[in-house]
């Protein structure tokens, strides 16, 4: 069984590890060295968490190597000291969290609107305002195309109003919910 390890060089200030690596003897002794300038630890590594990224970063924490003699044995390695690296979570900036955010409500645009659709769907849309302001009869076609607008348009205020919600409650330090349904309208039909 190979168990990772790191070579800590303890006559730098502070110590330094200078090579990660399989710890050298399969016995789990330790390494006969000079104990003053080299020695090996065996990697204890927490396991990571996995917390909603939209809202929290997990930060690895390294051993602080000026405490290195204080170091706790391996619970497998009697006389060889333990390397524990462990995480800690923490919430992300307000800003961060209202790129996600954002970057939710423009997804749900996307869906409701795809960017290569957009140009021919205004030209439509335009179309059908135009006539219906001449008071002209609108086609089956424009009137769905009207529908499907109109659709889309409450579907966007909402998003919008929900969006400025959740940017007061980042303000109000209210974590908001990430997995808040956005209105979605499909009108793909309508310009294909």
């Amino acid at each position: 069984m190979t168990v990772p390890a790191v070579l800590i060089d303890k006559s730098q200030s502070p110590p330094k590890p200078v090579k990660f690596d399989v710890y050298p003897r399969k016995d789990f002794q330790p390494v006969e060295m000079d104990p003053s300038t080299l020695e090996w630890l065996i990697i204890n590594e927490q396991e990571r968490p996995r917390p909603d990224s939209r809202i929290y970063k997990v930060v690895k924490q390294i051993p602080d190597l000026t405490d290195i003699e204080n170091y706790p044995n391996h619970s497998d390695a009697p006389g060889v000291k333990e390397y524990r690296i462990t995480y800690t979570i923490e919430q992300r900036s307000d800003e961060e969290i209202l790129v996600n955010i954002q970057g939710r409500e423009v997804a749900a645009l996307n869906k409701t609107i795809p960017e290569q659709k957009l140009a021919k769907l205004t030209l439509m849309a335009l179309g059908v305002l135009f006539r219906q302001l001449s008071n002209q009869t609108l086609t089956e076609r424009e009137k769905k195309v009207k529908r499907h607008v109109l659709a889309a348009h409450v579907a966007l205020n909402k998003n919008e109003a929900r969006l400025n919600t959740i940017i007061q409650s980042i303000k109000d330090g209210v974590i908001p919910d990430p997995d808040l349904l956005w209105e979605e309208t499909d009108i793909v039909d309508t310009v294909d």
